[in-house]
Parts: structure tokens; C-alpha cells; sequence
């Protein structure tokens, strides 16, 4: 590797000196705006987050849970970056567009309601309630013509796949029965009895014609009381009307 020659080290010299320069004055400029305005630095010092070099992410104040006059949203923005621990906040669960406009619609109804309230409602976390509320986003007649062709994609992607889980449950169920029809032949085939042909899986399955659940006949029903050791005929239905006609 080549070394940088002594006029490329005096350009780099005079490259930082020119930074630190520049760095100095902002300095300087930002020390003479909290002298004449002192009140900003209370702000900032409120708002600055405490930065740990060693993890390299961003961690609330300590005893912020203490303070009295910090806002609701700046507890709840504390809130959430500690249990996010420093990640960003990405919510499972999406709301669709007329959920959120119907968010917004309740507010505007019932002001009454906090965040709190409608995360309880859609079970969502009061995050997600609180964005949805402030930001004031809406979708364009072309926005609105881009998504709902999204949404038309989607429901056919959804129908497509139901189809093919259904088509391989149905190859999964032909190639059981089918094992079963040969292992069937094969002891058929032992015991020296006619082998079933393919046709005998799609033949229905014959009900029991002594069942009474089956065949409501009073012919059934003789035979099956017979069947089941009751040997009592099988008695007519004497209701009040027939008795007295």
C-alpha cells in the first residue's frame, strides 16, 4: 500500500483544523443563545434523552415516574422505550382503514373517550390508538383506488390458497384410502376372496335399515324392537284428539 505523500497529510491537517474551527463556532453560538434565553435549557434538558455509550441505544431519564409534571404523552413515550428497551416500535396487530376511521369518527362523537379506552375496545396498545388519533392522513381518490385493488389482490391470493389446502387434503385422503383398498386386497388376496376394485372406495356407506333414527316406519320399528329383545308390539299414538274422536 502506498504512504500518502507530506502535501496529502498537510491537506488532511488543514481539513481538521477547518472542522474543528466550524465545530467552535457552533459552540459558541449555541452557548450565546442559552445565555440570552435560559429558559431553553430547562426545555432541552426535559426533552435530551440520557445516551448510554456502552449499549448504544437510547434509555428514558431515571425517575421520570416520579415527576409530577411531565404529560401523559411523554409518560407514555417512557413507557414504551422501556419495555421496548431502545428497539423500535413495531405493533402486531394492524387495524384496517374503516377501523381507523371509525377511531377517529368516535372521537369526534364522544370526546369524552381516552386512548386508553378505545385500546381496550379494538385490543390494540394505547401506542397505536394515540398515532392514530394525532396523525391526520388521508388517502388520496387515487391512494384509495391503489389500496382497494390491494385489497382485491389479497382476497384472491386467501381464496386461491383455502383451494389448495383443500385440493391436498383431498390428494391426502385418496392416497389413505387408497393404502387402506390394497392392504384390504392383500388379505383378501390370503384368504383366497375376490379382490375390491377401485370403485368399492366411492360406493356409499349403508346405514343400518333396523335403525329408528334411519327408517321411522312402524315396519322398522316392529323389527327393531325384536332385534333388541322387546318383543311389545309396537303401540299406536292414543293422544287426547283421537280418544275423544
Amino acid at each position: 500500500m502506498k504512504e500518502p505523500d507530506r502535501e496529502e497529510l498537510l491537506e488532511r491537517q488543514k481539513l481538521e483544523e477547518k472542522r474543528k474551527e466550524f465545530k467552535s463556532r457552533l459552540d459558541e453560538k449555541a452557548v450565546n443563545i442559552l445565555k440570552k434565553r435560559p429558559e431553553l435549557q430547562e426545555k432541552i434538558e426535559e426533552m435530551l434523552v440520557e445516551y448510554d455509550p456502552e449499549k448504544g441505544k437510547s434509555i428514558v431519564p431515571k425517575g421520570w415516574r416520579k415527576d409530577k409534571n411531565l404529560a401523559d404523552w411523554q409518560r407514555q413515550n417512557f413507557a414504551l422505550k422501556e419495555k421496548l428497551d431502545g428497539q423500535k416500535w413495531r405493533p402486531r396487530k394492524g387495524l384496517s382503514r374503516e377501523a381507523i376511521e371509525g377511531i377517529r369518527a368516535l372521537k369526534q362523537y364522544s370526546p369524552e373517550l381516552h386512548s386508553g379506552d378505545f385500546a381496550r375496545m379494538f385490543k390494540v396498545p394505547t401506542e397505536s390508538i394515540r398515532r392514530i388519533l394525532k396523525s391526520s392522513w388521508e388517502p388520496t381518490p387515487e391512494e384509495l383506488e391503489k389500496i382497494n385493488q390491494r385489497w382485491e389482490r389479497r382476497g384472491d391470493r386467501i381464496i386461491t390458497s383455502l383451494k389448495k389446502k383443500a385440493w391436498e387434503e383431498k390428494q391426502v385422503k385418496i392416497k389413505e384410502s387408497e393404502a387402506r383398498l390394497r392392504e384390504q386386497n392383500i388379505v383378501r388376496e390370503a384368504r383366497g376372496l375376490p379382490l375390491l376394485s377401485p370403485d368399492h372406495l366411492n360406493k356409499p356407506k349403508k346405514g343400518n335399515k333396523f335403525d329408528y333414527r334411519a327408517n321411522n316406519t312402524q315396519k322398522n320399528r316392529k323389527r327393531y324392537n325384536r332385534k333388541n329383545g322387546d318383543d311389545d308390539e309396537f303401540k299406536p299414538d292414543r293422544s287426547v284428539s283421537k280418544m275423544i274422536f
